[in-house]
């Protein structure tokens, strides 16, 4: 019989929140599984609605795909910025949601 494959730490520290999350989830299938106040639409790296900070852990999460980048380049994400819908959670991580009404989005997008 085969050891279970390691999990890894998903942490929210500004929220005081963490959740074990198995190799190859997405951080939305975590918040969906373990009710993470991330929120979340069209889970196609579209709307940025799940928009999150990588406090630490980048090297730990999946390369942006081509659709990521260019929403990411739209509204002008800073370096550490990614969607979470499109990440495959490949070791500990921790990150800080930015939601649609944060004052760090609007700074990117020339208000």
């Amino acid at each position: 019989m085969s050891d279970p494959a390691p999990t890894h730490q998903l942490s929210f520290p500004t929220l005081g929140l963490s959740c074990e999350v198995d190799p190859g989830d997405t951080v939305v299938d975590a918040v969906f599984r373990h009710d993470l106040p991330v929120k979340f639409k069209c889970e196609r790296a579209v709307c940025a609605t799940c928009l999150v900070e990588v406090i630490r852990g980048m090297e730990n999460l999946s390369e942006p795909n081509g659709r990521e980048k260019g929403t990411l380049k739209a509204i002008q994400a800073e370096p550490n910025w990614r969607l979470s819908c499109q990440l495959t959670v490949q070791g500990d991580v921790e990150l800080d949601y930015i939601p649609i009404t944060d004052p760090r989005r609007r700074k990117n997008n020339g208000e």
